[in-house]
């Protein structure tokens, strides 16, 4: 079985090698011609438009991509899936998958995939019954959206897998389900949407897995542990999650053997460090808007230790923005600075971070009190500010995380400093 590395380096290689583009219309009718046209290691273009067969792909590598911009659909059609693939290497990018609420019976989904290594980048799923299900393979989940699905990833009997960066929203069953399979899941927002029931991620026998900087919230049981035996409790690592408005946070389940009794508890982290229990302060839940607010508590409460380094979130912006990357998919971009009519950037500091000794740029005079805040939205002290276009501050704060914010008549502003 290759290794999860080994994915991201065979698709690299794939892309720089120069092999065949088809195109989905101009070169190839639909998806099943594009495939039945390709050698190992082509690209398919889909152009925008609404594809619905179903394609088999077996012993090969291809690469799928849509349209950056969107508009390039898959929709499981009649068959129930918009791709089968046997023993081959697959990336996806660019794509929604999309049921149109037909809601077409289960099993219907995405991509089913055995013996297959299945990388997913940059996808939307709406809708789905599920939206990738591997036997005998390995997975690459990243920087993608699912909404409204019952399910979203099931590995089965072996294999490896990377889940990051991904915002999973409106979900009312299992969101990932792993047997037999080892990996990591970290920088997710997971919401779910029945609190009472239902699991965010089970992890059955002979699995370990690591979750790191993940919002999982509204489940019956945020993670699940159903272990062959109790070592696998130690082999599990939890770090830095916010873990909140679940029915029960962790649950465990394992037998040592046959002729002894079930055991089964609530599930302590192990480590479990830095974790929190808390509101993540989301922008706009009612129009899903996931993004952090500037007072998010999950803000730079992430942990560094990422199987790799990882720049960029769900959106695409830096990943890191201060000491340590935020909790959840997408990054607290900072500053939330609001242009001024002019376009200009109201409030700068310099040196950031620094120890409290810094210099105030404000590119337009203005005249005021500009706030110092916490995390929590708590106003600190204040800067007075008399129409100077610079000002010199030494704060007398404790080392943390800390916003500046500036309210006028024409021009508002929010910055992040970062006291050491």
């Amino acid at each position: 079985m290759k290794r999860i590395i080994f994915i991201i380096l065979s698709f690299s290689t794939l892309l720089l090698s120069g092999q065949s583009l088809i195109e989905v219309p101009k070169d190839a009718a639909n998806l099943s011609a594009a495939v039945q046209l390709s050698q190992p290691g082509d690209t398919i273009l889909l152009q925008p438009g609404i594809y619905t067969d179903s394609v088999h792909i077996s012993n090969t590598n291809l690469i799928f991509r849509g349209d950056p911009n969107g508009g390039s659909i898959l929709s499981p059609g009649a068959n129930g899936k918009s791709f089968v693939v046997s023993n081959a290497t697959v990336e996806f990018e660019n794509l929604i998958f999309d049921d149109f609420e037909q809601n077409t019976p289960f099993p219907n989904g995405a991509i089913f995939a055995d013996y297959s290594d299945i990388k997913i980048n940059q996808c939307q799923f709406l809708d789905m019954g599920t939206a990738v299900s591997i036997l005998w393979g390995n997975l690459e989940f990243s920087n993608s959206v699912v909404k409204n699905s019952r399910g979203v990833g099931i590995l089965q009997n072996g294999g490896e897998f990377l889940v990051y960066n991904s915002l999973l929203y409106g979900l009312d069953k299992t969101v990932f389900s792993t047997n037999r399979a080892h990996g990591y899941f970290f920088n997710n927002t997971i919401i779910g949407s029945t609190p009472n029931r239902n699991r965010a991620v089970v992890i059955n026998s002979d699995s370990i897995s690591h979750f790191f900087n993940n919002i999982i919230q509204g489940f019956g049981i945020a993670i699940q542990l159903l272990a062959s035996d109790s070592t696998e409790l130690q082999a599990l690592r939890i770090y830095n999650n916010n873990v909140f408005a679940n029915l029960r946070p962790y649950s465990y389940e394992y037998n040592e053997s046959l002729s002894l009794p079930i055991f089964s508890g609530a599930l302590v982290p192990n480590p479990g460090t830095g974790e929190l229990r808390v509101w993540s302060d989301f922008q706009d839940t009612t129009n899903f808007d996931f993004s952090l607010k500037y007072s998010s508590p999950c803000t730079d409460a992430g942990s560094n230790n990422y199987p790799f380094p990882v720049s960029v979130d769900l959106d695409s912006k830096p990943r890191l923005i201060g000491q340590a990357p935020d909790i959840g998919a997408l990054e607290n971009q900072g500053s939330l600075s609001y242009p001024s009519k002019e376009g200009v950037e109201v409030l700068r500091v310099f040196p950031n971070p620094n120890k409290g000794v810094f210099t105030l740029i404000l590119p337009m005079t203005i005249k005021g009190e500009v706030e110092v805040l916490n995390t929590a939205g708590k106003h600190i002290k204040s800067i007075n500010v008399n129409g100077q276009s610079e000002v010199f501050c030494d704060l007398v704060l404790k080392p943390g995380l800390y916003y500046l914010r500036w309210s006028g008549e024409n021009t508002s502003g929010v910055h992040k400093v970062l006291i050491k």
